[in-house]
């Protein structure tokens, strides 16, 4: 069965996600524009994704990886840690 996130958690879901790609965007020394040209969206786009301002579909995760010869899990991996039950 899965874990049902509360739409907070989605919102903080979300956000992690936007700062894995920014972090992953200037690793590869790229602007919003450059990503967005890789991708052809709209630098806005890229700004939305990186500030969580929009769920982002699995697609666009993995087509932003590509862009940035990466796998989608760099993303998705590190923000589902905070959800993931802490052991006692």
């Amino acid at each position: 069965m899965g874990v049902q996130l509360t739409s907070r958690q989605i919102a903080r879901l979300s956000k992690s996600i936007g700062q894995e790609i920014r972090g992953a965007r200037l690793a590869k020394k790229l602007t919003q524009a450059q990503l967005g040209a890789k991708l052809g969206v709209s630098e806005s786009r890229i700004s939305h994704l990186e500030l969580g301002l929009k769920e982002p579909f699995m697609s666009t995760l993995i087509r932003v990886a590509k862009a940035l010869d990466l796998d989608a899990t760099t993303f998705v991996y590190p923000a589902l840690l905070q959800f993931t039950p802490k052991s006692r």
